[in-house]
């Protein structure tokens, strides 16, 4: 006779939720912080442009 011990599915589901959803989460969250950097890069280099855009003009 054999016993074989119970499963605990819903404990093991709710662990492989918990976990997809924080990778999920930390995709976004890189994802989020990717697109700020650039937004700001972006943002930055228009400025520069502008300063240099206005000196060049001054100088003609």
């Amino acid at each position: 006779m054999s016993i074989s011990p119970k499963i605990p599915w819903p404990r093991i589901l709710a662990e492989g939720l918990a976990i997809v959803v924080s990778i999920l989460l930390a995709f976004g969250i890189e994802a989020w912080w990717s697109d700020r950097e650039t937004r700001l890069n972006v943002q930055e280099n228009l400025i520069a442009l502008g300063d240099e855009l206005i000196s060049n003009r001054a100088e003609i």
